[in-house]
């Protein structure tokens, strides 16, 4: 079998050839992204190490409350850290790399088992996982990419007044607010149902969208 590490490079190589169907939703000057995604994978590759593996339990306790650090020049704007559970443990490690030329956003963020990459710009955000690109999100929906784009899931409002996060029929999570200042860390989740594998990866993909691109 062939190694997840080789998979990913080699997925993410394809983005070359299987990036020019988002075209049609965002130009984001694809050589460049897919140069600088590559760079930031290799920036945190060393993260993966101090990363806990993300189970059911583990994102309960996962924290809205992020760790950050940022560098600044005069093209671009980056931040990097971790999202992390309320003990501290090491979840989702991610950098954010803002270019003041077009006021475009790339997000590189990676799981113990899992990348996700973020290409963000105006109101549409492109989202590949382990270099495949899956979906793109707008105004709080994600679709999925293809002829129909089919709804993969979408964010509505809950009865509790905050924002739940619904694949069909069924709510799968109930986000609590972001934390930016507390010193406390409250979980990302007021409520979390049963997920399937597919469900999951949608969960966390939408919590890092809504923890690091979008401030609505």
């Amino acid at each position: 079998m062939m190694p997840l590490a080789l998979v990913i490079t080699f997925t993410f190589l394809l983005i070359i050839v299987g990036v020019s169907s988002f075209t049609k939703y965002v130009r984001p000057g694809l050589k460049r992204m897919k140069k600088d995604t590559l760079a930031l994978r290799e920036e945190l590759h060393k993260s993966g190490a101090e990363l806990v593996e993300m189970d059911k339990d583990e994102l309960e306790l996962l924290s809205s409350k992020i760790s950050k650090e940022s560098v600044s020049n005069r093209l671009m704007r980056k931040r990097k850290g971790y999202i992390s559970s309320i003990y501290d443990e090491k979840l989702i490690a991610y950098v954010v790399k803002r270019y003041f030329s077009d006021k475009r956003t790339l997000v590189y963020a990676r799981t113990k088992t899992d990348e996700f990459v973020y290409i963000h710009k105006n109101e549409i955000t492109q989202l590949y996982l382990n270099g495949k690109p899956i979906a793109f999100l707008q105004n709080g929906k994600m679709f999925q990419i293809g002829s129909d784009n089919k709804l993969l899931g979408r964010l509505v409002d809950s009865d509790s007044g905050l924002k739940g996060l619904q694949v069909g029929d069924r709510e799968l999570a109930i986000l609590n607010p972001r934390v930016e200042k507390s010193p406390v860390k409250t979980r990302a989740f007021k409520f979390l149902g049963p997920l399937n594998s597919s469900q999951k990866k949608i969960v966390i993909a939408f919590l890092i969208y809504q923890l690091l691109i979008d401030k609505r």
